[in-house]
């Protein structure tokens, strides 16, 4: 990879100030920013998106590590997550690297309301798009 190819980033002190006032609620539960500003993380929801839907594996925190059941519910259980669903659609725990043969074409999920458009931006609703992460995840591939 050409690292020397890539664009730099100049709104990083935007981007860490914005960051910082700013708490909201995603897919892994609230996220909210210390003064510093570092992120306050008491826990995360680890799910398996598959095709339109998605559920709950299990938990994280720092404290309790996996567990079925969320840290603040205060029960324990450390003995088991639930099922993974794997590309092609496989139950079992993949034993390595394989190439997927199921003929469907590899998909990355795009936020539609991204609020800085330099990492990804979708160009005129025609589902081609630009960006850092593309220009990242294009260099990534030829290697």
């Amino acid at each position: 990879m050409q690292l020397g190819k890539f664009k730099v980033f100049n709104g990083g002190q935007l981007l860490l100030k914005i960051l910082s006032e700013i708490n909201f609620t995603g897919l892994t539960g609230q996220v909210r920013f210390t003064a510093d500003p570092n992120i306050i993380v008491t826990g995360s929801e680890v799910v398996n998106i598959v095709l339109m839907g998605n559920h709950t594996v299990s938990y994280w925190s720092n404290y309790s590590g996996f567990c079925l059941f969320p840290p603040e519910s205060g029960k324990e259980n450390h003995t088991k997550i639930d099922n993974v669903t794997w590309p092609g659609g496989m139950t079992r725990t993949p034993r390595g690297w394989v190439i997927a043969n199921s003929g469907r074409a590899f998909r990355i999920g795009i936020p539609e309301r991204a609020s800085f458009k330099e990492f990804v931006a979708e160009l005129n609703n025609s589902h081609n798009v630009q960006g850092y992460c593309i220009d990242l995840f294009d260099e990534a591939k030829k290697n």
